[in-house]
């Protein structure tokens, strides 16, 4: 829930940083795709998490 939490409170940061004129149309635009890259990162990684962590026995 963390995570979420913070990807849209990450869009609403943008969001704000456009309307108060802090950034430009350009670089709202340019990391609103960055944020959603990464989130489609992750979310292909979670949906792929039983690949990554799968309970592997040692030989000691």
């Amino acid at each position: 829930m963390g995570k979420i939490y913070t990807y849209a409170r990450s869009m609403k940061e943008l969001e704000v940083s456009l309307e108060c004129e802090y950034i430009d149309k350009e670089t709202h635009e340019d990391l609103l795709s960055q944020c959603e890259f990464v989130g489609r990162m992750i979310n292909s990684t979670i949906g792929k998490s039983s690949f990554f962590c799968q309970n592997r026995i040692t030989e000691g």
